[in-house]
C-alpha cells in the first residue's frame, strides 16, 4: 500500500507533491522515504490536528514523520506553534536549504559579503526558516512585520522556559539576521542592538522604598549629577537602589539613612555577593564597586552636614573583596638558545646565558670594595672594556641597560723591567711580545701578517 492511498481525500495530492519535492531536491523519494507520510496520517491525521498536539506528542513522532512535518512547515503548508520551535529545536534550515537551493545560495552570498562566518549564516538561515514556519510562509517570503512579531514570540518563549543562554544566542542571531535582511531589502531600517528594558523594575524599586530613605538618595544623586559623568551616576543609582531593595525586603524597620547600623551593612554584603550575575554570581569587582559607591555616599552626606546622615562609620577599607588578578607570565630564567638539545649538549646561547647574569662577580674582593663605596657605573674609571687600570681594582663592564653589570677582575700592567726578565726567563727574543709563544703557529702567523687555519 502506498502512502498516497492512505492520505485523506482532501489532501490526497500532498504525498505526490512531497515525493516530487524530494526528487527535485536530489533526495531519496522511494518507499522508505515516504513512510513518514503514512505514519503522520495514522498517528496525527492532518496538519490542523498536528498544530493542537501537545509538545510531548509532537516530539514522540518518529524521525521520518518529523521530516515530513518539517517539509510542511518550510513550504508553508502548516503553521508551527512557538513552543514546538523552542523545545523541539527542529532543523528547519537544513530542510529549507534542500528545497530552496537558489534562495539559500543568494542568502549565503549576502551574508558572506557582510563578513559573517559560515556558522553565523547557517544560524541566520535556520532562524529565518523558523520565522516563516510561524507564519506559514517559505523563508524567502518573510517580511518585516513577520520578523518583529516572531522575535517577540521567540523571546517570550525562551524567557518562559528560563533558557537564558539560548535567549542570548537568539538575540545575537536575530540581530545578525536583521542586518542581512536590511541589505537584501526586506527590512527598511538598519537594526540596533538594544538590551532588555529594565526601567519598569527600577521604577518599582524606588516606588516601594521608604519615603525618607528614597528622598535622601535622590537628593544625593541630584547633587553629584552636577559634577560627575552620566555613567558614574548610573552606577551610583544602581548601588543605592540595591541597598534600598535589601532594606525593603529584609529590614523594613530601616526608614532613613540614620537608622542604618553596621550589622545591616554586614548582611547586605552577604546578600550582594549572592546576587545573580552574567556568569553565575556577581563578580568581586562588581561587589567592590557597589560597596565603594555606598561608602562615598555615606561619607559625603556626613561631610555635607545633612540631617539624615549615618551616626557611625558603616563601611571600611577591609570590606572590599580582594581582587585576585591573573598572575603575570613567569620571568624567563635563561635567555633564548640556552636550553640544551635532545642529546644534553648546551645550546648556542649557553655562553650568553652565563655572561648575561644580573651581577657576575669574578673577583670577590675587588667587587666587594667597589660595592661598599656606593659608586655606580658612572663614578668608576675605565668603563670601556679595553681600559685596564694600573691598580688591582675591578672593572665593571655594563652589558645592556636594565640587565645589570658584569664585574670582572682587572689585569694590572707590568713594568718594562718585569717584562724583560720574563722574556729572558722564557728564552724569548727581544722582538717578541711578552706573554706570546713563537712556537704557537697562530701567534706566529699573526705577527707575520698571514692567516693560519686552525685545525681541531
Amino acid at each position: 500500500m502506498t502512502a498516497a492511498s492512505t492520505w485523506p481525500a482532501a489532501d490526497e495530492d500532498l504525498p505526490s507533491v512531497y515525493q516530487a519535492s524530494l526528487r527535485a531536491a536530489g533526495m531519496r523519494s522511494d518507499e522508505p522515504a515516504l513512510q513518514g507520510v503514512g505514519e503522520f496520517v495514522r498517528q496525527v491525521g492532518s496538519a490542523q490536528q498536528w498544530t493542537v498536539l501537545s509538545p510531548q506528542a509532537k516530539q514522540a513522532l518518529s524521525s521520518k514523520c518529523r521530516a515530513f512535518v518539517s517539509w510542511l512547515l518550510v513550504t508553508g503548508r502548516a503553521t508551527s506553534p512557538v513552543d514546538y520551535l523552542v523545545t523541539a529545536r527542529p532543523r528547519l534550515g537544513v530542510t529549507a536549504r534542500h528545497h530552496y537551493p537558489d534562495e539559500h545560495a543568494r542568502f549565503v552570498a549576502q551574508g558572506a559579503a557582510l563578513g559573517f562566518s559560515s556558522d553565523s549564516v547557517t544560524r541566520q538561515w535556520n532562524l529565518l526558516a523558523q520565522i516563516g514556519a510561524l507564519h506559514a510562509v517559505p523563508p524567502h517570503r518573510v517580511d518585516e512585520p513577520m520578523v518583529k512579531s516572531a522575535s517577540s514570540l521567540l523571546r517570550a518563549a525562551f524567557a518562559t522556559i528560563n533558557a537564558e543562554h539560548a535567549g542570548k544566542c537568539l538575540s545575537n542571531a536575530l540581530f545578525q539576521l536583521q542586518r542581512t535582511l536590511f541589505h537584501t531589502g526586506v527590512i527598511n531600517a538598519l537594526p540596533r542592538k538594544n538590551g532588555p528594558d529594565k526601567s519598569a523594575g527600577r521604577r518599582r524599586a524606588w516606588a516601594d522604598a521608604p519615603v525618607e530613605l528614597a528622598a535622601t538618595a535622590r537628593r544625593y544623586l541630584d547633587q553629584v549629577a552636577l559634577s560627575l559623568r552620566p555613567a558614574t551616576i548610573v552606577h551610583a543609582e544602581q548601588s543605592l537602589r540595591e541597598l534600598i531593595i535589601f532594606c525593603s525586603q529584609h529590614h523594613p524597620e530601616v526608614r532613613r539613612v540614620a537608622d542604618l547600623r553596621r550589622q545591616h551593612l554586614e548582611q547586605f554584603k552577604t546578600w550582594l555577593a549572592e546576587q545573580p550575575g552574567r556568569a553565575g554570581r556577581l563578580h568581586k569587582r562588581t561587589v567592590a564597586m557597589r560597596l565603594g559607591d555606598l561608602r562615598v555616599f555615606f561619607e559625603r552626606i556626613t561631610q555635607w552636614g545633612w540631617e539624615d546622615a549615618p551616626t557611625c562609620v558603616l563601611l571600611f577599607n577591609g570590606d572590599n573583596p580582594i581582587l585576585v588578578e591573573p598572575s603575570s607570565p613567569p620571568v624567563r630564567q635563561r635567555p633564548r638558545g640556552a636550553r640544551p638539545d635532545h642529546q644534553g649538549r648546551p645550546g648556542p646561547g649557553a655562553g650568553h646565558a652565563r655572561r648575561s647574569s644580573v651581577l657576575r662577580i669574578t673577583c670577590a674582593g675587588s667587587a666587594a670594595r667597589l660595592l661598599s663605596t656606593g659608586q655606580g657605573p658612572a663614578g668608576l674609571p675605565g668603563r670601556h672594556r679595553r681600559h685596564r687600570p694600573q691598580d688591582d681594582s675591578a672593572v665593571l663592564a655594563p652589558r645592556h641597560q636594565g640587565r645589570g653589570l658584569r664585574v670582572r677582575p682587572a689585569q694590572p700592567r707590568c713594568s718594562q723591567a718585569s717584562q724583560a726578565r720574563a722574556r729572558r726567563r722564557c728564552g724569548v727574543t727581544s722582538g717578541t711580545r711578552a706573554g706570546s709563544d713563537p712556537r704557537l703557529p697562530h701567534q706566529a702567523a699573526a705577527r707575520s701578517g698571514t692567516r693560519h687555519r686552525r685545525t681541531r
